[in-house]
């Protein structure tokens, strides 16, 4: 499951723009991290069951190396989250109408 792609924490640190603290991954270094984890025996989905793929999966590198902690790889279901969304625009326009939610 392994693609091949050697990435070390400096490829990573240069992803983040300067003045930044984090940046989105691109698709291809994003693949190779995501079955990085999954070979390192991480979970194959998220809490809700969304499989963790390119096409669900938003991958972040973030800088931490001031709080002691390194360069820190984030991922979050981009379906949880527009889900989550969804549900809370559902709430606004409910509460408008002033009736309750059916």
């Amino acid at each position: 499951m392994t693609s091949g792609m050697k990435i070390t924490g400096t490829d990573l640190a240069g992803l983040i723009p300067a003045g930044s603290s984090s940046a989105p991954v691109p698709n291809s270094v994003a693949y190779a991290l995501l079955e990085r984890l999954a070979d390192a025996g991480g979970p194959d989905t998220c809490a809700h069951g969304h499989e963790w793929t390119i096409a669900t999966a938003r991958v972040r590198v973030r800088d931490r190396r001031r709080s002691g902690r390194g360069i820190v790889i984030e991922r979050d279901c981009r379906i949880c989250k527009h889900e989550a969304y969804r549900e809370a625009r559902r709430h606004t326009r409910h509460q408008m109408k002033g009736g309750r939610l059916t």
